[in-house]
């Protein structure tokens, strides 16, 4: 080989080493720009979805159960009063019926209280039976002003019907009387006079009439 020979193969040499080494640091350069591979996340203390489901399920029922017993209480506390009021109704109309008995049985009480003055009279009246005529009279006045007084207190108020006109819701026709100038129907006599206790008809009064 000569020395033109040797030269070109050197250069030929340097070139392909310096070609090589271009590829080399190209490939070096290129590895160093591709993106990094994804990474994988470490994993937290996040629980899973089924857990929290159950764990709002539960917070849930125990909240229910809390207002469930809340709405036993009041309701306890309600029948507890209705209970009370039962009672206290209950001895109220005992006592009631009880004082209502009491007024039914004695209510004519205050009336024969006072009628008892009545009596008093009528045996002092009876202890000077031979005393004068006109004295006992006037006694006997006096006691039957007291009864009917008596009487008045009480609203028993007796209706003289003399010359009226018959009324048959207040008394009873036991007879009819020829009577001149009176016109027909007219009361002329009593034999017991009408009698009320307050609005209502106490007794019938027992009259006789003109024709």
């Amino acid at each position: 080989m000569n020395s033109s020979e040797k030269e070109i193969t050197k250069k030929e040499l340097s070139e392909t080493n310096e070609k090589s080494s271009t590829e080399i640091n190209s490939t070096e350069t290129t590895g160093s720009l591709e993106p990094d591979a994804p990474q994988e996340t470490s994993p937290t203390n996040k629980p899973p979805q089924n857990q929290q489901n159950h764990n709002a399920i539960c917070d849930d029922q125990e909240e229910n159960l809390l207002e469930d017993k809340s709405v036993l209480r009041e309701l306890d506390d309600i029948r507890d009063k209705y209970l009370r009021t039962l009672a206290e109704m209950d001895n109220l109309r005992k006592r009631n019926a009880k004082e209502r008995s009491e007024i039914l049985k004695y209510q004519g009480e205050k009336i024969l209280a006072d009628l008892l003055e009545v009596v008093d009279n009528l045996e002092l009246a009876l202890k000077h039976a031979e005393a004068d005529p006109e004295s006992l009279r006037e006694g006997v006045k006096m006691i039957h002003k007291l009864f009917v007084d008596t009487l008045a207190k009480w609203e028993v108020v007796c209706e003289s019907a003399i010359g009226a006109k018959l009324d048959p819701s207040k008394h009873e026709a036991l007879g009819k009387v020829p009577k001149e100038g009176v016109a027909s129907g007219t009361i002329l006599e009593e034999h017991k006079k009408y009698y009320r206790y307050k609005d209502k008809a106490l007794r019938i009064g027992q009259v006789l009439v003109a024709e």
